[in-house]
């Protein structure tokens, strides 16, 4: 009933003013390059590796103020050149790249970038060399590598890097080995995968399971209606997963097609029910907007040997409604988020094609709602003793979360009564007609 009454006040809500996205093309790369990695640090953006010029490369440039249409500049190169690896931003300073494919072998190999010295130095060793890897940042702040190939397998190998210890320690394997796979990190802190490429399991895999790191435990899931590898997925406003396009083989036409349906999972009713999203991708990615507003851009149609690609329509996903979106004609791009450094631009695309680009587009948000009607909150006091206000500019229901991801008390309207709360640090989601926003407080 939750979610019924959300998308007939967002079809609602969509007639009424709607919204959408354009691509705005913006300083190009020093060198053109795909299947490369890419992490906000602050106010940059760091991308690195990949291939350039038909090469696996260790080069990286960083962009200083990519919403001012700064140009790129020359960072210090990676230790070593690897493709297909995990990259992630740590914090404003430091970004992590792991795994990949060094030409020769999968890597176990991780490396730390330091922004403030231009400098990567060794990190610690992943269990195994592997690429095709995804990396998820926990609700701690420590992230989490998933599954790979190792070159002879796909595995479920899953290793987590604490950057307060600066180790890596060893969790407990998946119940499905998988490559190419989708990971989201749900409001509980629980991370769910999804699909991904086996041929144990029929090649494009349907199975799903979702992580519990507070007790570092596995459990098996509701399965996708369509099995796909090369896919993308987010976390949505109101809770639920959306995944877009994705892998699948014809054997008839010899050649891989992308899906032109996505799926939402609800993790309440653990089901998965399947959406037309008007354009078949896979290689593609998806980024997050507002929070009622998803893309899901670029990527190809078809692959395969001898195939020339049919580059794929972005579209963009609002309440429940998927709109149209500027084709980017390339696939094997990174994608970075930007909400927290413009106001503008959302998202950074940052080069690509099998021959690699040097193009980099921002996403810039076509907002018609008047601010009026957007959510607008403010909490107090934080710290908080006794009770916590919410001034809001809508009716609005909120949970509160302890950190290792318990749901500890649920209500409505403009008081939270912290009472019974146990000293400590706690997560706050409050939902509105409009938006879903999150806040940590203290309880004294």
């Amino acid at each position: 009933m939750r979610y019924f009454l959300l998308n007939i006040l967002a079809l609602l809500a969509s007639q009424a003013f709607g919204q959408g996205a354009e691509l705005v093309e913006s300083s190009p790369l020093l060198y053109p390059r795909s299947y490369n990695g890419a992490a906000v640090l602050g106010n940059d953006v760091l991308t690195a590796g990949g291939i350039v010029g038909g090469e696996i490369t260790a080069s990286a440039e960083i962009n200083f103020g990519i919403n001012l249409n700064s140009p790129w500049s020359e960072a210090a190169p990676m230790l070593e050149g690897r493709t297909d690896f995990a990259m992630m931003g740590l914090d404003a300073n430091y970004a992590i790249a792991a795994g990949g494919w060094d030409g020769e072998m999968n890597l176990a190999s991780t490396e730390l970038y330091d922004k403030v010295i231009d400098e990567w130095e060794v990190g610690p060793q992943l269990s195994e060399g592997r690429s095709y890897l995804t990396a998820t940042k926990l609700l701690d702040g420590k992230v989490v590598f998933i599954g790979g190939y190792n070159g002879v397998n796909d595995v479920a190998t899953v290793d987590i890097y604490d950057p307060v210890t600066h180790t890596m320690t060893t969790g407990s394997p998946m119940n499905y080995a998988r490559s190419s796979h989708v990971a989201v990190l749900l409001e509980s802190g629980y991370v769910l995968v999804a699909g991904g490429f086996n041929p144990a399991y029929n090649f494009q895999m349907t199975q799903c399971e979702i992580y519990n790191p507070f007790l570092d435990e596995w459990t098996e899931v509701a399965p996708l209606n369509f099995g796909r590898d090369n896919f993308d997925g987010m976390l949505v406003f109101d809770g639920r997963v959306v995944i877009t396009g994705g892998r699948y083989f014809d054997g008839g036409l010899n050649m891989f097609l992308g899906y032109s349906t996505g799926e939402i999972y609800d993790p309440v009713s653990d089901e998965w029910t399947t959406v037309e999203t008007g354009s078949a991708q896979h290689y593609h990615r998806m980024f997050k907007m507002f929070d009622n507003l998803y893309g899901s851009i670029g990527g190809v149609t078809q692959s395969g040997m001898d195939v020339e690609p049919i580059y794929a329509d972005g579209v963009v996903y609002e309440w429940s409604i998927w709109y149209q979106l500027e084709s980017l004609d390339r696939a094997h791009f990174s994608v970075v988020h930007l909400n927290e450094l413009s106001s503008f631009f959302y998202a950074c695309v940052i080069g690509g094609d099998a021959s690699g680009t040097g193009k980099v587009e921002l996403v810039e948000l076509v907002d018609n709602m008047q601010e009026s009607e957007k959510l607008i909150y403010t909490t107090f006091p934080n710290p908080v003793i006794d009770r916590m206000t919410i001034v809001s500019n809508e009716p609005v229901t909120w949970d509160v979360y302890s950190l290792n991801g318990q749901l500890v008390q649920s209500g409505s309207g403009k008081w939270v009564d912290c009472q019974a709360l146990p000293t400590g640090t706690y997560n706050l989601i409050i939902r509105g007609d409009s938006a879903t926003e999150t806040k940590t407080f203290q309880r004294l």
